[in-house]
């Protein structure tokens, strides 16, 4: 639990240090920092991977405002060689903790649990459970956009965002129609509160 803490503790220094203004000259060192926690907890549960791509993603953001205020031709350079380490940094974890199958699975269980017991996803789950016989159905005949759009929607109509891990198995054509069923009966049964097979049904 103490080492649970430790990392959230960090995740929450890093993010401070982005959101407020960074300075060009911190960023290397932000890099380095989320590199760190990488390393540490490369081998553990990964449910803190998606809150440093968000800090990253908004490094991004920062970037591009401070390329677009820059005059001088040293600083552009600069900047396009941090945001092109940034990008890299980003799609390096992606594919590291994001793209490998169980990775996806265990992340999208995380969030199908998230989102069944907190009560700011209350109306997403009550959402879900309302259209899951019409879901299951586009989900069996591996229907990948119909599913995107239906989740899509129902996620925006509460102004939530749809979690990355499920970005990642609805968009992808990499893999076959038994593991994208298998992402998303693994994210639908915790809200659905029963055990989904491959054909669906409980």
């Amino acid at each position: 639990m103490k080492e649970l803490k430790l990392i959230e503790t960090k995740i929450e220094e890093i993010r401070e240090k982005v959101y407020n203004e960074v300075p060009q000259e911190k960023i290397e060192e932000i890099q380095k920092e989320i590199n760190s926690l990488l390393c540490y907890i490369r081998d553990k549960k990964d449910k803190w991977i998606e809150a440093i791509i968000d800090i990253l993603c908004f490094l991004e953001e920062k970037i591009k405002i401070e390329k677009s205020r820059a005059i001088e031709e040293d600083k552009k350079k600069k900047l396009d060689e941090i945001d092109r380490k940034i990008f890299g940094m980003k799609e390096g974890i992606k594919r590291e903790f994001l793209y490998n199958p169980q990775a996806v699975i265990d992340e999208l269980k995380s969030n199908g649990q998230k989102i069944a017991r907190e009560n700011t996803f209350k109306k997403v789950a009550d959402d879900i459970n309302k259209i899951a016989f019409k879901l299951l159905e586009k989900v069996r005949l591996g229907q990948r956009d119909e599913v995107m759009y239906l989740l899509l929607r129902t996620f925006k109509a509460d102004d939530k965002k749809l979690p990355i891990s499920l970005i990642e198995a609805l968009k992808t054509t990499k893999y076959d129609d038994s593991l994208f069923k298998s992402f998303i009966y693994a994210f639908l049964t915790p809200i659905l509160g029963k055990e989904l097979k491959q054909g669906g049904e409980s």
